[in-house]
Parts: C-alpha cells; structure tokens; sequence
C-alpha cells in the first residue's frame, strides 16, 4: 500500500463544490435529507473565514495496486 497526498488551494466555494460532488451527500439529498443546508452552509462559511478565504488543504489518499494471480 501506499500514502499520497495532494496539496491544493481551494476557496470557500470551491470546498462546497466538493462536498456537494461526494456520493454521501447526494444520496441523503435523494432519500430528503439536506447535509449542506443554508444554516449548514452559514456555519461552514464562518468556520472557513468568509466566502473570500483561500485555504491550503491536502487531500489524502492511499493506494493499494498489484496483480491478481491467476
């Protein structure tokens, strides 16, 4: 196995665009229930600094690759 990861700057917007694409997200939206509503997204905002704030994160993966013996 192995540990990556990927270092980016993202703005407050670009952060929800984010957590809007996760599979979680979407599939409570589906079955009516709203994880990024305004309130949500009010709280998160102040908790970034502002809709202006450009932040340093890193994404953090780990890969697990090889051959199937057959």
């Amino acid at each position: 196995g192995s540990d990556y990861a990927i270092p980016k700057e993202l703005s407050f917007e670009g952060h929800q665009r984010m957590l809007r694409s996760w599979s979680a997200v979407q599939t409570a939206k589906e079955q009516g229930v709203d994880l990024l509503s305004e309130d949500a997204v009010r709280e998160l905002e102040a908790a970034w600094g502002g809709a202006n704030v450009v932040r340093s994160i890193v994404y953090k993966g780990f890969m697990l690759a090889g051959k199937v013996k057959l």
